[in-house]
């Protein structure tokens, strides 16, 4: 979904300039498809390790999904790797909670903004 030129261009006519007219506009209704997009990239990011275990050199580089790995290569390191797991499904979770959460706000600002609107035009 695209930003409408009309409301940059209402922006600009009622004064504002072409930077503020980005960051009071088009970056608010661009922040929940921005969000979307790092929190999928996050989640496929945390979970992916057949690129990980080819590509990284080092072990400090590697992400939580190499650890939980090199954990249950062991069975000493199962409960350690275990809870690797949980604290990897736990961070996912809660920023797409987080994520869905700021973009229902936002949705719920442009309604009462679209519906003050409405009803300053009526």
């Amino acid at each position: 979904q695209q930003v409408s030129i009309m409301l940059e261009e209402a922006a600009e006519n009622l004064g504002a300039t072409k930077s503020r007219t980005v960051w009071r506009v088009v970056v608010p209704l661009m922040s929940g498809g921005i969000l979307a997009g790092f929190v999928t990239s996050f989640a496929t990011a945390a979970v992916e390790l057949s690129a990980t275990i080819m590509l990284v050199s080092q072990q400090s580089d590697a992400p939580l999904a190499f650890g939980i790995y090199e954990f249950m290569q062991s069975a000493a390191g199962r409960g350690p790797g275990a809870a690797l797991g949980i604290i990897a499904v736990v961070i996912v979770g809660v920023a797409t909670y987080v994520s869905h959460r700021v973009i229902e706000k936002g949705e719920a600002k442009r309604q009462a903004g679209a519906a003050i609107a409405a009803a300053a035009g009526a």
